[in-house]
């Protein structure tokens, strides 16, 4: 029948934490990287992005202001974003009306979140929620950290075990502050990955794949690691670097303390 629908049509979504820097007023500027993908046979229309932003950044959990900026769309995007957008009254993402996702096709979003809290040491989970119709069908997603929609490749990005929060722990003070990631494209902004408030200390960092294979070490880091790797096959390979995604770090301060977290490259 001409207006059949294949059985397996899915929309799938990541979030990752692309940019982070802090503010001479104490706030910290947040740029979260959406990368929304069509897994079905036909275009997806009514495309919607949902981030519920006042649940992720509670003012019970120390939050004192949230700051909210226009979304932006890839280049040739066929999805229309919502300038009203704030995360708190305005939770959509995307005019869905006139959003559209070709078959096969990803887009990326971006948006800036400026949050400042009081201090407190705490990861903030953050998730958008897809929607979409696939003819008269209603697709949905629950975003995965990172930067794939589906992590294990099945073309099924809506596993439950795909429905990861992605953190986010603000600093204060001056603790110790190891990034959730960096963007070293040589654009001039957050080019290497730094590690901020070590007192001085001695640091050691180690950078492991999601295969947990070395692929940096440094036994004295001077905060100058650019994304590319001094270990395994990849060592020496300036000019591409590390593929963007996600990793692991070890950090180990002189005084003894460990610190071991995942972090994201975005390219």
């Amino acid at each position: 029948m001409l207006n059949s629908l294949p059985d397996e049509l899915f929309i799938g979504v990541a979030l990752a934490v692309k940019d982070t820097a802090s503010k001479a007023d104490g706030s910290f500027d947040i740029t979260y990287q959406v990368i929304v993908k069509n897994y079905g046979s036909i275009a997806l229309t009514n495309v919607q992005l949902t981030d519920l932003l006042a649940k992720a950044f509670d003012g019970k959990s120390g939050v004192q202001s949230l700051k909210v900026g226009t979304p932006i769309a890839s280049n040739l995007s066929k999805l229309v974003v919502n300038p009203n957008f704030d995360g708190v009254k305005d939770t959509e993402l995307l005019v869905s009306l006139n959003s559209r996702l070709e078959a096969g096709r990803s887009d990326t979003l971006t948006y800036l979140v400026n949050v400042k809290t009081d201090g407190r040491q705490i990861p903030y989970l953050n998730w958008v929620y897809a929607t979409a119709k696939a003819g008269e069908k209603v697709v949905t997603d629950m975003s995965t950290n990172g930067l794939i929609p589906d992590l294990n490749g099945n073309s099924d990005p809506t596993e439950e075990t795909e429905a990861e929060g992605t953190p986010i722990v603000i600093p204060g003070g001056t603790r110790l502050f190891i990034p959730e990631g960096f963007s070293p494209n040589n654009d001039g902004i957050n080019d290497v990955f730094v590690i901020e408030n070590a007192g001085g200390q001695k640091v050691r960092l180690e950078i492991y794949n999601r295969w947990m294979t070395l692929v940096y070490k440094n036994d004295n880091y001077e905060n100058d690691w650019d994304g590319t790797s001094n270990s395994g096959l990849q060592a020496g390979n300036k000019g591409q670097g590390l593929p963007a995604g996600t990793y692991f770090y070890v950090v180990k301060l002189e005084n003894g303390n460990q610190h071991v977290r995942y972090m994201t490259i975005t390219r």
